[in-house]
C-alpha cells in the first residue's frame, strides 16, 4: 500500500452521478463549467502536517471518513488497478456523516 506524507490524503472518489434519482441522465455539457463536487472515502493520511512554527499537528480528518472533494481537485494516481486521488487536506471541504 501507499503512505502518504506532509499535508497530503489518498481517497477513493465515489463515481460521480450521470442521472436524477428520478432517472434523467444528466449530460456531460450541462456539468461543463459548474463546480461539481463528488463523494470519497479516506484511504490513507500522513502521520501529521508540519506547522509554519515547526510542529506538528494531526490530521482534522482519518482513515475510514467520507468527504466531500472538488471532482478532477485532486492527483489521478493507480494502485494495483484501482483508481484514487491525492489530495492536499485544505481541498477537502467537509465531512459527510
Amino acid at each position: 500500500m501507499i503512505k502518504t506524507v506532509n499535508d497530503r490524503v489518498l481517497v477513493k472518489v465515489d463515481e460521480a452521478p450521470k442521472e436524477t434519482k428520478g432517472g434523467l441522465i444528466i449530460p456531460e455539457v450541462a456539468r461543463e463549467g459548474v463546480v461539481e463536487m463528488v463523494t470519497g472515502t479516506v484511504i490513507e493520511v500522513s502521520d501529521g502536517i508540519l506547522n509554519l512554527d515547526g510542529t506538528w499537528r494531526k490530521h482534522d480528518v482519518k482513515k475510514g471518513d467520507r468527504v466531500l472533494v472538488r471532482k478532477f481537485g485532486g492527483t489521478d494516481i493507480r494502485i494495483d488497478g484501482e483508481d484514487y486521488e491525492v489530495f492536499r487536506e485544505a481541498d477537502i471541504y467537509a465531512t459527510v456523516e
